[in-house]
């Protein structure tokens, strides 16, 4: 389920000029508690960005990995689509350090 998600990924800003990209919103909102699993989730970033090591990687509430079956757009808007009956996959990054963020 993804429900209450946080995605998490690793980017690359569209330029060098552009280091100081950051997340700028998200669909679901950040924050929103959600009663039913979500197909996708959309995300905004203040600067074009290219998606490096297979994407983004999505959390769900229990901190299962939740990988996208389809990851659609670009530049500054990204498209994370979900397929409802895939199944969960335990998380690679269970005691290593996070992922860097866009910052």
């Amino acid at each position: 389920m993804l429900g209450g998600c946080v995605a998490i990924g690793v980017v690359w800003p569209g330029s060098p000029a552009l280091a100081h990209t950051e997340l700028e919103a998200t669909v679901p909102a950040a924050d929103e508690v959600l009663t039913s699993p979500v197909d996708a989730v959309t995300l905004v970033f203040t600067a074009d960005v290219t998606a490096i090591d297979g994407g983004f990687e999505v959390l769900d509430p229990s901190g299962t990995v939740r990988t996208p079956s389809a990851l659609e757009g670009g530049g500054t808007t990204h498209v994370l689509r979900f397929d409802r009956h895939s199944p969960a996959v335990p998380s690679a990054s269970a005691g290593r350090s996070p992922p860097p963020t866009v910052t």
